[in-house]
């Protein structure tokens, strides 16, 4: 699979290229039908066109309508939209259905800016949903690529965005409809040499139309190249790898690193009921009193409550980021996980006094244990403490570990 870059630029990247290297991208020398010449003259490139897919088994003719979309989320929008099944194909329609499906909804939105905080909502205003603080008439803008948007709004889908989700949208596309898709991507500068690749192409499309309008650019506009994904990071230096500034570094190459979700003040319950439940009955148990939710602490308990829940999002993040940026993200991710599991378990089953200690006395454990299970357990700065308490939690999810036994 290859992520096209600036067009206009006929210089093609090799694998063997040190900057580049074990990284899945190139410069194309093809002009694309979608694309920007400059940020002042755009190419003319109206499209019209009429096509027979089948999606789900259904044949169906669609029409590709008109388009002078000047901004990328335009493009990417009425390209993907023809394709995929259970959404509004109505423009305001799909802008609400399609994010509102690949967006997580774990309550961690930023939020609105100053001037929209203290200003009336407009009669226009949506109010709930992905889309709050939005006008409801700019929906159809973004849709048709007249309009960017906002920075403060693409912030937040840039960091919700869950690309597993565009992923699995896009597999439901019929095996016909994916040569069709497949071509269409290629005039958005797309090119991708194998068709099981194609939902991955578009996720990380959209990643990097969010990622850019975040910092009020478009990639279309200002010809930005879109972000490579590392491939198991093969030959690159991963004890030098660093990560600031919002990105991971390795040697000349870097991709985008998410900040870590803060804890909401709700608790999720998809992501957090299991190891929080736990967690209470280790507090219970060392207090000798029922514990159902952080309220019933004393105020002494209280703070280290609030840090596991910390350590588990820290994990949590950085799951969300390996998916992201290498290839069998999860993968590394799981073997992580399995690998601390065999260097705490013996201090997990030991007998101690009540829950908390030991959950105190494993999560010790495993901020010392040196992680050897995965190839990014090599970076100094990914894995650190935190990650690795947080890790515990999530063991504790997948009834790995238990801090109070069923029979005690």
């Amino acid at each position: 699979m290859c992520l096209v870059s600036n067009p206009f630029n006929r210089r093609k990247l090799r694998f063997s290229d040190p900057a580049v290297s074990g990284v899945y991208w190139r410069y194309s020398s093809v002009l694309p039908a979608y694309s920007s010449e400059s940020g002042f003259h755009r190419r003319n490139s109206d499209l019209m066109g009429r096509r027979r897919m089948k999606t789900n088994g259904d044949e169906k003719e669609t029409h590709l309508a008109e388009t002078t979309a000047t901004y990328a989320l335009g493009v990417f929008c009425q390209l993907v939209n023809p394709y995929i099944s259970g959404v509004d194909h109505h423009k305001k329609g799909f802008m609400k259905d399609f994010f509102d499906a690949v967006l997580e909804d774990d309550g961690l939105r930023n939020p609105l800016p100053q001037h929209h905080r203290n200003r009336k909502p407009g009669k226009t205003t949506i109010t709930t949903g992905v889309w709050s603080g939005i006008n409801d008439t700019d929906l159809t803008r973004f849709y048709n690529g007249r309009k960017k948007i906002p920075a403060w709004k693409a912030a937040e889908f840039y960091q919700r965005l869950d690309i597993s989700k565009v992923e699995r949208l896009c597999c439901d596309i019929s095996i016909d409809a994916l040569a069709d898709f497949q071509k269409e991507l290629i005039k958005a500068n797309i090119r991708v040499t194998d068709i099981s690749e194609l939902p991955s192409a578009t996720g990380k499309w959209l990643l990097s139309i969010l990622q850019a309008n975040a910092g009020g650019r478009d990639i279309l506009i200002d010809g930005i190249s879109f972000q490579p994904k590392f491939d198991i990071f093969e030959n690159l230096p991963l004890a030098s790898g660093r990560i600031n500034n919002g990105k991971l570094h390795l040697g000349r190459s870097s991709v985008p690193w998410k900040a870590y979700p803060i804890p909401p003040d709700k608790p999720d319950d998809h992501l957090e009921k299991t190891y929080l439940t736990q967690m209470q009955a280790a507090y219970a148990d060392h207090l000798h009193k029922p514990i159902n939710c952080s309220d019933d602490l004393p105020q002494t308990c209280r703070p280290e409550y609030a840090k596991q829940r910390e350590y588990f999002y820290d994990a949590e993040g950085m799951r969300r980021n390996l998916r992201d940026v290498i290839e069998n993200g999860e993968q590394e991710f799981d073997a992580l996980k399995v690998d601390l599991y065999d260097g705490i378990c013996d201090t997990c089953a030991s007998d101690y006094a009540d829950g908390l200690l030991r959950m105190r006395a494993t999560l010790s454990q495993a901020a010392g244990f040196p992680l050897s299970g995965s190839v990014i357990a090599q970076f100094p700065s990914m894995i650190k403490a935190a990650e690795k308490k947080g890790l515990c939690h999530m063991l504790v999810n997948d009834h790995m570990l238990e801090w109070v036994h069923e029979n005690e």
